[in-house]
C-alpha cells in the first residue's frame, strides 16, 4: 500500500499546486483586466478631451467666420441702402424735371388752343361783319377769309 500512499500523496500535492496555480492564474487576469480597463480608461479620457479642446476650436473658428458674414452682411447692406437712397434721389429728381416739363408741355398746349381759338373768333368775327355788310348792301363782294395758320 506504499505506492498507493504516495500515489495520493502526489495527486494530493498535485492537486494543491493545480488549486495555486488556478488562483494564481486568476489573480494574474484580474490583474490584466484591470490594468486593461484602466488603460481604456485613461485613453478614453484623453480622446474626450481632445474631442472637447477639437470641439472649442471648431467653435471658436464656426463664432469667428459666422461674425465675420455677419460684418460682410452688413456692409453689404449699408450699401445697398445706399444706392437705394441714391436711386430715390435720381427718381424724386427726374419726377421734378418731368413735371416741369409736362406743365410747360401743358402751357404750350393750352397756349395753342388759346391762339387758335383767338384765330377763329377772329375769323368767325371777320366773317360775320361782313355777312352783315352784305345784307345789309353795305359791300359789294365779301372779302376771302384770311388763311388759318396751324400749329403742330
Amino acid at each position: 500500500m506504499g505506492s498507493l500512499a504516495e500515489d495520493m500523496e502526489r495527486l494530493r500535492d498535485e492537486i494543491a499546486r493545480e488549486r495555486i496555480a488556478r488562483h494564481t492564474l486568476i489573480n494574474d487576469n484580474r490583474q490584466e483586466v484591470a490594468d486593461a480597463a484602466h488603460a481604456f480608461m485613461r485613453d478614453l479620457k484623453v480622446s474626450v478631451e481632445t474631442m472637447r479642446v477639437d470641439r472649442m476650436a471648431f467653435l471658436a473658428r464656426l463664432s469667428g467666420d459666422v461674425a465675420d458674414i455677419r460684418v460682410d452682411v452688413s456692409r453689404r447692406h449699408a450699401k445697398r441702402k445706399q444706392e437705394v437712397a441714391h436711386l430715390l434721389d435720381d427718381l424724386q429728381r427726374a419726377r421734378g424735371v418731368m413735371a416741369i416739363e409736362v406743365r410747360a408741355a401743358d402751357q404750350a398746349f393750352v397756349s395753342d388752343i388759346v391762339r387758335t381759338a383767338h384765330q377763329l373768333v377772329g375769323e368767325f368775327a371777320g366773317q360775320r361783319s361782313v355777312a352783315r355788310q352784305v345784307r345789309y348792301g353795305q359791300a359789294s363782294q365779301p372779302t376771302a377769309p384770311s388763311p388759318r395758320r396751324h400749329r403742330q
